[in-house]
């Protein structure tokens, strides 16, 4: 369970980019995951954009970031002719990016809870619908996402920066 759950501010820069950074860090220890280079995808300047224009949501246990997720609001320019189940203008669209749970905090239900709130936060600010993404490879991503209610959409070959083409599960959720 998560002790907190704030968006963050320009003074959380420094601590959410070195959450990032060892995310990305872990992966090659990791079966699963997302296709994260730090600097390309996810980098500070993504993170310094959601804080000025979107939304970095950021979950805490004691005074540690224990996960961390990117809301933008309107379509994602790669989901673009996907085959939504619910057709919705822009305007009434929330994505989650660059979701992501510590090392240190997996296996305690984290990711279930941030997952959550976030999705709590985007029904908040008056959205109808909320999109995402993970490789289709990140089982456990997958799995999180359909059993919070996220219905399978289609899977979508995208360029990534940094890493080249992946196939990614696109999903949504109608709120």
């Amino acid at each position: 369970m998560l002790d907190k759950f704030r968006a963050a501010t320009l003074e959380d820069l420094d601590e959410a980019s070195q959450f990032y950074i060892d995310i990305c860090e872990d992966l090659p220890n990791s079966e699963y995951g997302p296709a994260w280079v730090w600097g390309a995808h996810p980098s500070r300047e993504i993170l310094l954009d959601a804080i000025k224009h979107g939304k970095l949501l950021l979950g805490y246990k004691g005074n540690q970031i224990a996960a961390a997720g990117v809301v933008t609001y309107g379509e994602d320019e790669s989901y673009r002719g996907a085959n939504w189940k619910y057709p919705v203008t822009d305007s009434e669209i929330g994505v989650i990016h660059i979701f992501a749970v510590s090392p240190k905090f997996r296996g305690q239900g984290i990711s279930r809870d941030m997952l959550q709130a976030i999705m709590a936060d985007i029904k908040h600010d008056g959205y109808k619908l909320i999109h995402l993404d993970a490789l289709k490879s990140n089982v456990p991503a997958v799995k999180l996402y359909a059993r919070n209610g996220f219905e399978f959409v289609e899977d979508r070959d995208v360029e990534l920066k940094a890493v080249g083409v992946r196939t990614l599960s696109i999903m949504e959720y109608k709120l």
